[in-house]
């Protein structure tokens, strides 16, 4: 479970949201921890989970359903990794979004209010270290190699 603290500063910078007027709230995850994002019922995330703790590597699990997901994380990862493979276009939820939403979905700047909406249209999981994208998705033989 994320723990999360207030601060008032005008001038920060960082994975924060603004919450109202000056106030920040900042997710004050372990700097060094592996954090997955996903949803609990996907069965990729569960094997992702399950890999992770069969192989005993610590990792924090953010859950869209229940924690959402900030604007300011969506646009550094469409500025880590191309939006196309934020996108998930081939899951159910996007087929029954409206043409206008699924319109949305071809430009990253559009993609982003259609994605917060919506969190089931984010790929899963993403496994993140430190803020950056390490991988997108799960594959045993590439967490072999990269973990």
């Amino acid at each position: 479970m994320a723990s999360y603290t207030r601060i008032q500063n005008n001038s920060f910078r960082g994975s924060s949201e603004i919450i109202s007027g000056n106030w920040l709230i900042l997710n004050l995850k372990p700097a060094t921890m592996l954090t997955i994002y996903g949803i609990p019922n996907c069965d990729t995330v569960k094997k992702s989970l399950d890999w992770f703790s069969k192989h005993k590597i610590e990792f924090v699990f953010h859950n869209y359903k229940k924690e959402g997901i900030t604007a300011i994380m969506l646009k550094d990862w469409m500025k880590q990794q191309d939006f196309t493979l934020i996108v998930n276009t081939k899951s159910a939820t996007y087929k029954k979004l409206s043409p206008e939403d699924q319109a949305k979905c071809t430009k990253a700047t559009s993609a982003v209010a259609v994605l917060q909406e919506n969190t089931s249209l984010i790929k899963r999981p993403i496994v993140t270290k430190n803020g950056k994208i390490i991988v997108i998705g799960f594959d045993p033989t590439e967490y072999e190699k990269l973990f």
